[in-house]
């Protein structure tokens, strides 16, 4: 694949971003097409500038560099401070759970603590009734 080919089908990529995958799977795609399909260091300026045929791939390629990779940069920077924030948001919700369950918890062994000392009362009582008819 040349380089016109490779910028225009990373084009399309980057523009469909949102569409077609989450953003850093997509934008990882994207560079990964652009570094395998056209390396600009092993190219001659000269050949880009004379030849009509490259100086389309290097518009493209001052697109793609100068205005695609910031925005899809600032898309995966976006969607990352979403995701933080939502991880903070579950990790709130998931302590004040925790603090509720822990609540919950002490509530349930005092009850069942006060269950056992009336338990063991009413036992007393019952055995205390016992040997007192038996006598």
């Amino acid at each position: 694949m040349d380089c016109a080919v490779g910028a225009l089908q990373l084009q399309e990529i980057l523009i469909t971003i949102p569409d077609n995958m989450g953003m850093q799977d997509a934008a990882s795609a994207a560079w990964q097409m652009l570094s395998s399909s056209c390396n600009l260091a092993g190219l001659g300026l000269t050949a880009l500038f004379t030849n009509k045929r490259f100086l389309g791939a290097t518009a493209a390629m001052v697109t793609l560099v100068f205005v695609a990779k910031p925005i899809t940069v600032a898309i995966i920077e976006a969607e990352n401070r979403k995701r933080d924030s939502e991880t903070r948001e579950n990790i709130a919700r998931i302590k004040a759970e925790s603090v509720r369950i822990e609540a919950e918890s002490r509530e349930n062994i005092a009850r069942i603590e006060a269950d056992i000392a009336r338990i063991e009362a009413e036992s007393r009582e019952n055995i205390a009734r016992i040997q007192a008819e038996s006598r």
